[in-house]
């Protein structure tokens, strides 16, 4: 009896992680950045505000940091169906409630709509490849890739400056670190960066916010509005 109850469970279990998708309500595009929820200890970045884009003329305009797009990118995204884009940055206060300065970590959420799954997955690796285009000249940032638990064909990328680079480059600038991962749900291709000074920014805590971000969007249908 007790392995009939276990089997039973566990056909619940997975009927009910098969239906989730049909089950979810639908999102905005402003619902499907992270929050605080997502991000606990973060707030809205005073400086930073939403940017909402339509019409692929104004695709380039989004952040240079996140999203970089070639001429070839804007001709394939206007073939894959794209309709919006949104980015939000949030910031992670040196204690809560303290004011933005400028050189805490932050937090940004890219996400695109497009006109089909297959075409958000494709654009998904688009912007993954965009996070390792190499720097012109000389360039004191060391480029990696990394792989992404939990969240199916997320990739991940950082992006670190140390000390030690920026004196053998010559370059200026402080220490820096930059973690990216890319990945696609349903016709929504997402992007989520954490940058910052190298003590404030990491890797797992990157990976754990969006985690939580793919969980809660995940199935979520486009929204009619």
């Amino acid at each position: 009896m007790r392995l009939l109850a276990l089997f039973v469970t566990a056909v619940i279990a997975l009927s009910a992680a098969a239906c989730r998708g049909e089950d979810a309500a639908p999102l905005a595009l402003d619902q499907r950045v992270s929050g605080e929820a997502d991000a606990p200890g973060s707030q809205a970045d005073p400086v930073e505000r939403p940017i909402t884009v339509t019409g692929i003329e104004n695709v380039p305009s989004l952040p240079d940091g996140l999203f970089s797009p070639e001429e070839e990118d804007l001709s394939a995204m206007k073939e894959a169906g794209f309709t919006s884009a949104l980015v939000d940055t949030r910031f992670f206060p040196s204690e809560p409630g303290a004011e933005h300065v400028g050189d805490e970590a932050h937090l940004a959420t890219l996400v695109l709509q497009l006109g089909s799954e297959e075409e958000a997955a494709d654009m998904a690796d688009v912007l993954h490849d965009d996070g390792l285009e190499p720097c012109t000249g000389t360039c004191a940032v060391d480029f990696s890739e990394f792989e992404v638990d939990d969240i199916p064909e997320a990739q991940g990328v950082a992006r670190i400056t140390t000390a030690e680079d920026l004196e053998a480059t010559g370059d200026q600038g402080d220490p820096f670190a930059a973690y990216k991962i890319t990945f696609a749900d349903g016709p929504f291709a997402y992007e989520v960066d954490m940058f910052g000074p190298p003590d404030k920014v990491s890797q797992q805590q990157l990976e754990e916010i969006a985690k939580n971000l793919y969980e809660r969007v995940e199935g979520s249908p486009p929204s009619e509005g």
